[in-house]
Formats: C-alpha cells, sequence, structure tokens
C-alpha cells in the first residue's frame, strides 16, 4: 500500500507539472480520467514558470466507477522498449487500490500471504507492473524537464545522454558476463534488481539503525560513490541491476545518517523525555496490530469487511514504515487506514447504510466517517487529505500544525515534532477497538485473548474507550481551523527563453 501511495502521488505531481506547463486545465464535467488522458496526449512543453497559484484547476478528484480507459481519443505514452503505458488508467487503478477496491489479491498477499510465504498470486505480478509504469512515467517526465533545461543551457552531451536513456535495463554486455561478480551483490538475472535484505529494514534501532547493518550499507553504497567518480570496483562495467542495488544502498545509507541525525536533534529537544527504546515497543505494537487485523481480513465473511480490513494490515504497516524514514507521505496511508477502518465498523454497525455507500459511485472517505459514527474525525480526515496530495494550493504546513493541535497534553513547542506519530497511534487505537469488536462476533475466546495481549502493549481497547471519547472531543474541537496560505510560491524568472514545445527528447 505504501508503494501505491508513493507512486500515485508522484503520478499527481508531474501530470500537474505536465499541465502547468501545457497551460491545461480540467474543465466542468470532465473526468478525472479524461483529463489526465488529455495532459499525457499533449505534446511536451516546458518553461520557467514551475509553480504558480494562481489560474490552476483544484485537485485531482478521486475516479468514480468501473476502472477502465476514457472513451475520448487519446495516446499512450510509448516506452523505450515499445511498450505502451496509459496514465489515466494507471491514475484510476492507484486510486482504486488505496480505497480497497481493486487488486485486491495483491493487498491481500501483501497483508497476509507474505507473511506466510505464499507464493506470489497473479494479482501481485499485475500490481508490480502497475506500480513500476507509474514509476516510468515520472522518470520521463524528469528526464524530459532535465533535458528542456540543458537544452536551453546549449549542453548537448547532456541532451543527446539523456535522449538515448532507456526506460527499461539494458541488456548485459558481453563484458559485464565475462567477468567475475559484482561485490557483496548477489547474482541475479540483468532485469531484476534484487537489493540485499539488510538495505530493506526499518529504521529501527535493532534493524535498519544497528550498527553492523549501517555499515554493512555504507559499504554497498561506497561502491556506488566509486563508480560516480569514474572508478571500476569490480574491474568491468555493472550491470542495469547490479548498478542499481548500489545506488539503492547509497539512497538507503543517506536515509540511515538521516535518521540518526533527526533522532539526536529530537533528544536534544525532548531531553529526559526521550526514549529511544520506545521505537522499539512501538514496532511490536505494530507487528501485533496488523498482523492480526491481516488475519481478520482472512476469516471475516463478508467480502467487503474483509477487503477493509486486509487493506488495514498492509496500509498501517506502510504507515508507520514511512513514519520511521520521516516522510508527510505517511499520512496518506494513515488516510487510507482511517477510511477503511470507518468502513469496516459501518459494516458491522449499520450493515444497510453500509451497503448502500458501497453502491455509490460517488462516496467519499468523510461518508464512511460519518456513518461508523466519526464525524468528529472531520477535521483529522481534512488535515491528512491535505497531505495525501502534491498540487500548487497545498497547505502542508498548516496540516501539520493541525495534526500537532490534535495531541492532548503535550507542550506546544515540542507537539509538533510528535504530531504524527501521534495521528498514526491514535488511529491505531481505533482500529484496535474496532478489532477486538470484530473478533468478538467470529470468536469470543480469541477477542478475549486479542484483548489481553493488547493490554500487554498499551492497546487495550476497553480500558482506552474514554480516551478515545475523549480525544474524538478535542478533534472535533478544531475543525475550524484554517490551514492558511500555500506552501508554494511563485518562483522568479529562471529562464529568459519563452514557453516553446521541448524536442529534447526527441529522437533526432
Amino acid at each position: 500500500m505504501g508503494a501505491a501511495a508513493l507512486v500515485r502521488n508522484q503520478l499527481e505531481r508531474w501530470t500537474f507539472h505536465r499541465a502547468t506547463n501545457a497551460g491545461l486545465e480540467q474543465q466542468p464535467g470532465e473526468s478525472t480520467a479524461e483529463y489526465v488522458a488529455r495532459v499525457w496526449t499533449a505534446e511536451d512543453h516546458f518553461h520557467p514558470e514551475w509553480f504558480s497559484t494562481e489560474g490552476l484547476s483544484d485537485p485531482l478528484a478521486e475516479p468514480e466507477g468501473e476502472v477502465r480507459e476514457p472513451s475520448i481519443d487519446h495516446k499512450h505514452v510509448v516506452i523505450s522498449n515499445g511498450s505502451e503505458i496509459c496514465p489515466a488508467l494507471l491514475y484510476e487503478l492507484l486510486s482504486e487500490v488505496m480505497h480497497g477496491r481493486a487488486l485486491l489479491e495483491a493487498v491481500s498477499w501483501d497483508s497476509n500471504g507474505m507473511l506466510q510465504s505464499e507464493e506470489w498470486p497473479d494479482g501481485m505480478s499485475v500490481a508490480v507492473g502497475v506500480i513500476v509504469d507509474a514509476i516510468t512515467l515520472c522518470l520521463r517526465e524528469l528526464r524530459a524537464a532535465v533535458a528542456s533545461l540543458a537544452e536551453r543551457t546549449g549542453r548537448d552531451a547532456a541532451v543527446e545522454a539523456l535522449r538515448r536513456s532507456l526506460d527499461t535495463f539494458s541488456e548485459a554486455s558481453r563484458e559485464s558476463e565475462s567477468h567475475e561478480e559484482a561485490p557483496n551483490v548477489q547474482p541475479a538475472a540483468p532485469q531484476v534488481a534484487t537489493p540485499p535484505l539488510l538495505t530493506l529494514m526499518p529504521l529501527l534501532p535493532n534493524e535498519g539503525l544497528n550498527p553492523e547493518v549501517r555499515q554493512s550499507v555504507a559499504r554497498l553504497g561506497a561502491v556506488y560513490s566509486a563508480v560516480m567518480s569514474g572508478q571500476r570496483p569490480a574491474g568491468r562495467l555493472f550491470r542495469d541491476d547490479e548498478l542499481t542495488t548500489y545506488a539503492f544502498a547509497w539512497h538507503r545509507a543517506r536515509s540511515i545518517r538521516a535518521a540518526n541525525a533527526a533522532l539526536d536533534t529530537e533528544k536534544r529537544i525532548l531531553g529526559d523525555q526521550f526514549n529511544i527504546d520506545s521505537l522499539t515497543g512501538r514496532a511490536t505494537r505494530w507487528v501485533l496490530l496488523t498482523e492480526s487485523v491481516s488475519l481478520l481480513g482472512r476469516w471475516h465473511q463478508r467480502p467487503e469487511a474483509s477487503a477493509a480490513a486486509t487493506l488495514i494490515g498492509t496500509a498501517l504497516r506502510s504507515a508507520y514504515w514511512l513514519w520511521l524514514e520521516d516522510d508527510d507521505r505517511a499520512m496518506s496511508v494513515l488516510r487510507c487506514v482511517l477510511e477503511q477502518a470507518s468502513r469496516l465498523r459501518t459494516w458491522r454497525i449499520k450493515p444497510a447504510k453500509a451497503a448502500v455507500l458501497e453502491s455509490r459511485v460517488e462516496t467519499t472517505p468523510r461518508d464512511w466517517l460519518e456513518a461508523a459514527g466519526w464525524k468528529r474525525l472531520a477535521a483529522l480526515n481534512r488535515a491528512l487529505g491535505e497531505l495525501a496530495h502534491t498540487k500548487s494550493t497545498s497547505r502542508w504546513t498548516g496540516a501539520r500544525e493541525l495534526l500537532a493541535k490534535f495531541q492532548m497534553d503535550v507542550e506546544d513547542d515540542k507537539a509538533i515534532y510528535t504530531a504524527r506519530g501521534a495521528s498514526i497511534d491514535f488511529v491505531a487505537q481505533l482500529v484496535a477497538q474496532e478489532l477486538c469488536a470484530e473478533m468478538e462476533e467470529i470468536s469470543p475466546t480469541i477477542s478475549e485473548k486479542l484483548c489481553e495481549v493488547f493490554l500487554h502493549v498499551d492497546l487495550e481497547p476497553r480500558q482506552q474507550a474514554q480516551t478515545v471519547e475523549e480525544q474524538l472531543d478535542h478533534i472535533w474541537n478544531h475543525r475550524g481551523v484554517d490551514l492558511g496560505i500555500s506552501d508554494f510560491v511563485k518562483l522568479p524568472e529562471l529562464w529568459p527563453q519563452s514557453t516553446a514545445t521541448s524536442s529534447a527528447l526527441q529522437p533526432s
């Protein structure tokens, strides 16, 4: 789920980049799919005004109805290997995945099948393909923008290099296959990158931040640095999959250093209240809660409730993981968790109302919140929704500040540093409360034992019920808070040339 949220965010961001540069806006009555298709059908245009807070349309609306290509005449993006990508279809699919209405087989595998070492279902391959295609589009747009700037400044060699860039891995050369394998990298198929497990560990004290792990990742990253300085650490050119692995490790090493620096800053700010061991305790809660709700998804007999619980299992894990990365997009995923928790609860307490909401293509997360009896969370949903999108009018600072206000009994000058983590913990409490109630209907014995386990990790719903009610009232009291002005402002003109169609990436 984290991958879907990240790439949808990027696809939205680069769609608006194209629209801004081409002077396109979504027209009244035009569906999101039609708008995305029109934007990506237009020729590449680039000009110096990267962001303007005036004259742009509202953020992309969530797709409505069946996922399919728009009926209007539109073009697909043809990538270097000759295959075609439909950006509109991708955007619709990613949005439907995040709302628990598409690629459910893949979501289920990620939620619990993976934990039981089950083989990939066919749907997982489709989901990975969707993610890869979306990343391909974003990288293509990035290359086009860089090539346009290079062309304007007379950097012909850079333009030619970008023009020859491939969207997929190239074939391994004879030179790379005739020499020994790359250092510290497992042999892999030339079309697949397989980073070592240690580069994929969450940034927790005993895992990704473990000193031995840090050193190992740093060594891998150093190989990439050597290549970038013109060296050949293996005595030959690396295959694409090998270089990708080293590049990934280099970025992970930077993330590890950033995480350690953030912990040092937090320690300085919080003083005696800082406790690194609390991260490990939180991780224990995450594992218990996400795996328990994933089991509920497997056991529940109602398909819609099963889908909701399954998505919560993978999305809550992703939200915590991205929070460890200090990534605001954790809040985008948390919004999915909140919506699905509301959906799950509504099916339990108001099944007739839930059936109506399921049948309506225009149903929103707010509708599920109100049906679940959580209308008081409207302000939380608004803040999370603001952080879920990238647009010219984004008010991320205001959203973060609003999340900080939701905390109770936290000093004002420290609240901003704990706001996102506190938001995740609160939504986790709601999930735990609903999980025990759902399990009670399946097996009172399992529900009782589950609540006992939650008690030991500060997730016991019955103990927290009054606290949750107080938190709901506290959040409701902030429903009228203004999020302020946009974080983006119009930049001064950086490039004096007039707006023009870029041919930088067109074959010569």
